[in-house]
């Protein structure tokens, strides 16, 4: 299963680089996963935390997009 499957939000051609980074690592860890390896193994862990910094990278500019400060 692609990213585009289970995610509508995620067009099958992408004009923002980001968006594609995080499919790409979300249909990494989905194959790993897919191939035997727990959620707890330090593959998945690792592409996790990967996608985890990728994501919040993309919220983030989201934000900045729309003009959105986040206050603290």
């Amino acid at each position: 299963m692609s990213c585009t499957e289970y995610s509508p939000l995620i067009r099958n051609t992408s004009s923002n680089p980001l968006e594609d980074e995080i499919c790409s690592l979300r249909d990494q860890m989905v194959r790993i996963f897919e191939q035997g390896n727990p959620f707890t193994s330090n593959q998945v862990i690792e592409i996790s935390c990967e996608l985890d910094l990728k994501i919040n990278e993309y919220m983030k500019s989201c934000y900045a997009y729309v003009g959105h400060s986040r206050s603290t």
